[in-house]
């Protein structure tokens, strides 16, 4: 057998060696692919000093390679589909090899998270909920009940203050980023309860109202018969008492609020207490002024009983904040004052004094 010469065996091997052995290293482990995740990929093999380097996606849309003419690269897919990566590189000795890695990227989840309502300290607390992927997983889990696959929960701490819980998804391999939720929680809003009047004329009206509460609070009032209950819901009612009789009757109206989050509040009671008067005009609802809305938000109609008068309102401190003559049995009055319970006063020029209690809101 004829032996090869020694050039041409070392021929061989250089040609071996020089020959392209490019490959496509994909992230640690081959992770299942997410979208708009940023993966690693690492281009090897070719031997000698690399001149050039390209990488390139097929297809192109949604993709985002960081640095496309380095050997390393991340590289993000931000929509779901099969994806082919080639590498094209090219040695000091003018090798030029190129690889390719396809993938399969999938869905990574969105999540949507509710506002929470407010947390009224010892009620039942506030729903949580979260869409967007397959199941959830919350944390911390402190006063938090989680339900079914983690899609909602409610979140009832025992103690005033501010909470904010965690929450991710996940759809199959992909993981969303977490979102984050903020629950405050505050003692139960106190209702103050009043009447313009506690002690009224007989024939004459009264009115009684609570504030202090949020928009949501409901209002049940319940009284006997005779005693003239206006309305049995609201934040106010007007009460006309059916008095017969000589001496002073004491009529009782009871309120009850409820706002659903925030635990069972007791019943109020408030007193109304009729005079026969004897036809003396007393200074009590016989003199008081009538005006509406009551409570108001921005101006009232006031109903004078004379055209010439002076209109005045105090302040809870007894301070008078506002003063004007009027000329007119009709009045509208501009409440550019802060929320809180005033006196509205009206003083004839026969001295006459009509006053009636306004809310603010």
């Amino acid at each position: 057998m004829k032996k090869a010469p020694f050039l041409t065996i070392l021929y061989l091997l250089f040609t071996f060696f020089s020959k392209a052995q490019l490959t496509i290293s994909p992230p640690a482990g081959t992770p299942p692919f997410c979208s708009a995740t940023a993966y690693q990929f690492t281009g090897s093999g070719l031997p000698g000093t690399i001149l050039s380097i390209q990488w390139k996606s097929n297809p192109t849309t949604g993709v985002n390679i960081a640095t496309p003419n380095q050997n390393s690269t991340d590289i993000t897919f931000n929509t779901t589909g099969t994806y082919t990566l080639t590498l094209i590189e090219t040695n000091s000795t003018g090798t030029t090899d190129s690889a390719k890695y396809v993938l399969t990227v999938n869905q990574t989840p969105t999540l949507f998270v509710s506002m929470p309502g407010q947390v009224c300290l010892g009620g039942t607390g506030t729903m949580l909920y979260v869409a967007g992927a397959l199941t959830y997983t919350w944390s911390p889990t402190t006063a938090l009940i989680v339900y079914a696959n983690g899609d909602s929960a409610n979140s009832n701490p025992t103690s005033q203050g501010t909470y904010t819980y965690s929450v991710i998804g996940k759809q199959g391999s992909c993981t969303s980023v977490a979102k984050t939720v903020t629950v405050s929680v505050t003692p139960p809003p106190v209702p103050i309860i009043t009447a313009d009047f506690d002690t009224i004329c007989a024939g004459n009206i009264a009115m009684i109202y609570v504030y202090g509460m949020p928009s949501n609070t409901t209002y049940t009032w319940t009284a006997a018969p005779a005693a003239g209950l206006g309305s049995n819901s609201g934040s106010y009612s007007y009460v006309t008492p059916v008095f017969s009789g000589s001496a002073d009757t004491t009529f009782q109206y009871f309120i009850n609020v409820d706002i659903y989050i925030c635990p069972a509040y007791p019943t109020y009671t408030v007193n109304i207490v009729v005079m026969p008067c004897n036809g003396i005009e007393e200074n009590f609802s016989d003199l008081a002024l009538k005006f509406f809305p009551n409570p108001a938000l921005k101006e009232i109609i006031i109903n004078s009983p004379t055209e010439n008068a002076t209109l005045e309102l105090y302040n809870c401190l007894g301070e008078k904040v506002f003063s004007e003559k009027i000329n007119s049995k009709t009045y509208t009055l501009q409440l550019d004052i802060p929320m809180g319970i005033y006196e509205l006063r009206l003083i004839t020029d026969d001295k006459k004094n009509y006053c009636s209690k306004l809310i603010k809101e």
